[in-house]
């Protein structure tokens, strides 16, 4: 499918995600447990891998660094392996959270390792 622009892009794919999790939820309430970080509802290293998608620096205007720090460390917390983190840029800015070296220097100097990854 073809996009005219980034914005067009992403009210679609909103839309289409929006209606798959409300169908799959309707279907299968037990799969999912309400909650969020900066305190998430599971045990230490519950899960293989994490993914936080659209959440973290997509409202940036609305959460403040201390949550930007919090939250990662949270995630890691659950995960027994990696954690992802998708995208880096907050809605409605071209450029990714402008606070991302900040926070990398934060979590660094909590002792935790943070990459940055191109990907299609």
């Amino acid at each position: 499918m073809f996009f005219p622009d980034p914005r067009r892009a992403r009210t679609v794919s909103v839309r289409g995600r929006r209606a798959r999790f409300a169908a799959d939820l309707a279907g299968h309430p037990e799969r999912y447990r309400a909650g969020g970080p900066p305190r998430l509802p599971f045990p230490d290293r519950h899960f293989d891998r994490v993914l936080s998608s659209q959440l973290l620096f997509s409202y940036a205007d609305r959460l403040d660094p201390g949550f930007h720090r919090a939250a990662p460390r949270e995630l890691l917390r659950v995960a027994d392996g990696e954690v992802r983190v998708f995208p880096l840029v907050p809605m409605g800015l071209p450029d990714e959270y402008p606070e991302l070296a900040w926070l990398r220097g934060r979590l660094a100097d909590d002792g935790i390792t943070t990459r940055l990854v191109d990907v299609a």
